[in-house]
Formats: structure tokens, sequence, C-alpha cells
């Protein structure tokens, strides 16, 4: 089970790139929520270096309950750019 009180956005300072987030990509901001079943949603959005905006939806969870603050996180097919 996670934690509640990392529920609500996220705003990232620093970061490495990642094939969601290239170099140079700003204003990235991770929504997570609870979805009751012991998942958590993860919803990301961003503004790309060529100033369009991005978004990629999925959900996270403890692989390992004895860690609950490791997640695994899983982006299905929903991305958008």
């Amino acid at each position: 089970m996670f934690s509640p009180q990392y529920l609500g956005d996220w705003y990232q300072t620093r970061g490495i790139p990642t094939f969601f987030s290239p170099p140079g990509s700003r204003c990235i901001r991770a929504r997570y929520g609870d979805n009751g079943d012991g998942t958590v949603s993860v919803y990301n959005v961003l503004t790309y270096p060529d100033g369009e905006f991005g978004e990629i939806c999925g959900y996270a969870y403890a692989p390992n309950p004895e860690e609950p603050g490791n997640l695994e996180v899983i982006f299905p097919l929903c991305e958008s750019n």
C-alpha cells in the first residue's frame, strides 16, 4: 500500500531526460491519485522544447509490500502530444 501523503501534484525541478521528457522540456508536473484498488493513478504533463503541450497517463503500484515507497509505474499506450 502506498502512502496517501504522496497524492496530489508534484512539480519537477530537476531530472534526467526520458522518453516522455526530452532535453529542454519544462513545466513538468505529475498528478498522483488513489485508484481505490491499491494502485495510484499517474497523469504527467509538460511543455516540449518546441512549445507543444504533452501528456501521458498510467498507473503505479508497489511490487513489494515491504517497500511501499518503491513504485513501479506503467504507461499504457495512451500518450498524446
